[in-house]
């Protein structure tokens, strides 16, 4: 333990090793090329579980009959394959906290004061263990007409086991924690829908061709079980988000919002009644209105269990031209079904401090008695004098402008969206060209990635998911998305920068991929030579750069975000080991090191098992409407 005036931290951070091992079968047979059954099995153990805890089994079985083979369907003229198939599996998650199972401490001192003692910082729950996901799946596969049409049918069911959830516990528990929370296995969830898939071929003729493709999928979700008395979970630092019993995953409790009170200028919400819901539990409004204040914000909250934060349909529509050497294509996504609350429009109405505030509230706030206003009187830190029933008034009361968790649904948005996620043009230079200088082949063309987005919502962008700190985040958080190397239209990241102020992220596995570092995080004395290092790679050590923060504990992350205190992270991925090596060899090539550059293609080409592409990449950005590459490729023989 540190005593005062020690200068020696004994208890400061986190360390220890993480350890996965498994034992793997499989077993697979087929019988008359149309007949196919499969088997796995695992057995993995986690070192972040507790020994009486810490491994798993999971079983996967699979069936197929290709019907197109039968007899009966042979050289038929309509059906030219028919696949059925069928599977169940089971999947392990043990992606938690490595501390979950472990009871912490954390040195305190404040405002630069030494600390001199330490504090609860995690209770351990020893009893924690792997979340199952059993999943089941029945579908099939088709190509019909000499495949002009083929594509899939398929009905899921994943049912989740032993759900792994960050569950709030009470402050009492003594932790030094604003949010205290105990990772627990809290319950089952179930999740079902349905998966298709179309491909066509809708012109064939001569030198031109025109491909399309759709795909759709639906979810219903529910929890099916959850642990403890209430058997809810409350997420009020998330704008009310609820996981309970019965009910979708993450839906909202909020104040129903009812306007702004003509004569003071102030919000009003619906009242419900408390004294019903002291004692059967229901919501119900009493068709009276009262102030939205502190208090009431936090006790008159209605369930909207139809108004969830997870999209219920997704999916893309996608269609491809050729003529000749030229090439068009064009990917339209859509998603849609859930609910956002848009918390940067709701921090940005409210004057609390010296900050920006929205454009829409100039002329459109409560300035004097009858006004019909959509925003409330610009009152500092939210305080108004509220009119009570009998005429009293009761002066300077606080309402709630940072809102704490506690909000009405004014802000609460549909989800749903369309967006032209990418088109593309391209042109093949003849082979002759290509021959002449030596290449397979060279590629022209460019790229305009989330050309305009069709949306209702007012925020920054649909394409969020919020399910509460329980559920792996405290905010809006990105759809999944499959490329790591990826630039939205309002997305910034730091790391390698370009000439246009503009930020790809790298990581250390990048700079010691491409010889700029050493195993120990120190600069190698080839960076220091190194002009292409010198001149496009900026260091940034943790809180010094207000365009962003490298996190030093998780060195393949970078803060996209400001914080004067704290050290958040993205936890988005960075560059594929792939985009390592081919970054590299851009980099080798423009500098003369062809033999270099060479066999970094040949390396990647090796792994990949393919002919690899070098693309030189430029663009135009305009930070709210679209980002566009133009794109030269050029595929060289191997060497």
């Amino acid at each position: 333990m540190n005593q005062p005036g020690d200068v020696q931290r004994v208890t400061a951070g986190f360390g220890g090793e993480q350890y996965f091992r498994g034992y793997f079968g499989r077993l697979n047979y087929k019988f008359m090329d149309r007949y196919m059954i499969g088997a796995s099995y695992r057995y993995d153990g986690s070192s972040i579980f507790t020994e009486d805890f810490r491994w798993g089994n999971f079983l996967a079985l699979s069936a197929g009959w290709v019907v197109s083979d039968e007899p009966f369907l042979v050289n038929n003229e309509v059906i030219n394959f028919l696949k059925f198939r069928g599977s169940f599996g089971q999947t392990g998650n043990s992606a938690i906290n490595p501390q979950a199972t472990a009871t912490t401490y954390a040195q305190w001192g404040r405002y630069g004061d030494t600390g001199a003692g330490d504090l609860l910082s995690t209770i351990a729950n020893t009893a924690v263990t792997w979340e199952t996901t059993d999943a089941y799946d029945v579908g099939a596969d088709f190509e019909l007409f000499e495949g002009r049409i083929s594509g899939t049918v398929s009905y899921y069911v994943q049912d989740v086991r032993d759900m792994l959830f960050q569950v709030p516990i009470p402050q009492s528990s003594g932790i030094f924690n604003s949010n205290p929370t105990i990772w627990d296995n809290v319950g089952d969830m179930q999740n079902r829908g349905w998966e298709v898939e179309l491909n066509t071929v809708n012109i064939d003729r001569g030198n031109f061709q025109w491909r399309m493709g759709i795909n759709f999928a639906t979810n219903e979700n529910q929890v099916t079980r959850l642990a403890g008395e209430d058997a809810e979970i409350v997420n009020v630092n998330n704008n009310g988000l609820v996981t309970r019993e019965g009910d979708q995953v993450g839906f909202f409790r909020l104040a129903r919002y009812a306007g702004i009170h003509p004569e003071g200028g102030y919000e009003l919400i619906e009242e419900m009644d408390l004294e019903l819901f002291a004692e059967t539990g229901e919501r119900v409004a009493t068709g009276n209105l009262i102030p939205a204040t502190r208090a009431n914000l936090s006790t008159h909250l209605f369930d909207n269990t139809d108004r969830g934060s997870l999209p219920t349909f997704f999916g893309g529509f996608n269609n491809s031209f050729t003529y000749k050497n030229f090439s068009l294509s064009a990917l339209i996504s859509f998603s849609g079904g859930n609910y956002i609350y848009d918390v940067a429009r709701e921090n940005s109405v409210y004057v609390n401090s010296a900050k920006p505030y929205r454009e829409e509230i100039v002329g459109n706030y409560w300035q004097n008695p009858g006004d019909d206003a959509e925003f409330p009187a610009l009152s500092w830190n939210q305080r108004y004098d509220v009119i009570n029933e009998d005429g009293t008034i009761e002066e300077n009361v606080r309402f709630d402008p940072q809102r704490s968790g506690h909000a009405h649904d004014k802000y609460l948005q549909k989800g749903d969206f369309i967006r032209m996620r990418a088109l593309s043009f391209f042109y093949n230079l003849p082979r002759g060209v290509a021959d002449s200088l030596r290449m397979q082949n060279i590629r022209l063309g460019f790229t305009v990635n989330n050309l305009f987005t069709i949306t209702g919502y007012e925020g920054y962008d649909p394409e969020v998911v919020n399910l509460g700190d329980g559920l792996g985040g405290s905010s809006n958080w990105k759809h999944p998305r499959r490329f790591a190397w990826y630039n939205a239209n309002r997305e910034r990241t730091t790391g390698l920068e370009d000439n246009g102020g503009r930020f790809i992220v790298c990581s250390d596995a990048f700079l010691e991929a491409a010889g700029w570092q050493n195993p120990d995080g120190t600069e190698s004395a080839d960076a220091a030579n190194d002009l292409r290092y010198q001149q496009l790679f900026i260091r940034v050590p943790a809180g010094e750069d207000p365009r962003g923060q490298f996190s030093t504990t998780r060195d393949y992350v970078w803060n996209d975000k400001y914080y004067r205190a704290g050290d958040r992270e993205t936890n988005l991925p960075v560059l594929r080991l792939a985009d390592i090596v081919l970054l590299r060899a851009f980099l080798r090539a423009d500098s003369g090191d062809n033999g270099g550059a060479r066999a970094d293609l040949n390396m990647v080409r090796n792994r990949a098992g393919t002919e690899c592409v070098l693309q030189f990449r430029t663009n135009v950005f305009h930070p709210r409407l679209f980002w566009v590459d133009l794109t030269v490729s050029a595929y060289e023989p191997y060497s």
